[in-house]
């Protein structure tokens, strides 16, 4: 499936009706371009229009809303996969801080010692 599993079902239950996306579109009374941008993942259709595709579609509501919830997860993995990064990142920042603040204090006390 493609990466936007709920754009895959919605594009092949659209193609399953034999209308054309514009077609489609006016029978669930959305704008013409609301179809592609589903498809393509930039927007998502609200649960009652999920509903009106599923009926017309005789997909099972179900299938769509699994679909949400893949997507859903599937962004959050990603968003902490990038977090996981960052932190790492921050990390090792703080890490070579600390051993500097170290270096620091250890000159500062050798000087008090002297």
């Amino acid at each position: 499936m493609a990466r936007n599993k709920l754009g895959e079902i919605i594009r092949n239950a659209v193609k399953k009706t034999g209308m054309t996306q514009q077609n489609f579109a006016k029978k669930i009374d959305v704008g013409e371009s609301m179809i592609s941008q589903w498809i393509s993942g930039k927007r998502n259709p609200s649960l009652n229009t999920l509903k009106k595709i599923s009926r017309e579609t005789d997909v099972p509501l179900k299938l769509f809303l699994d679909a949400c919830v893949g997507n859903v997860l599937k962004d959050k993995d990603a968003n902490l996969r990038e977090e996981n990064i960052i932190l790492k990142k921050e990390n090792s920042l703080l890490k070579k801080e600390i051993a500097l603040l170290k270096r620091e204090m250890r000159t500062a006390a050798e000087k008090l010692r002297g």
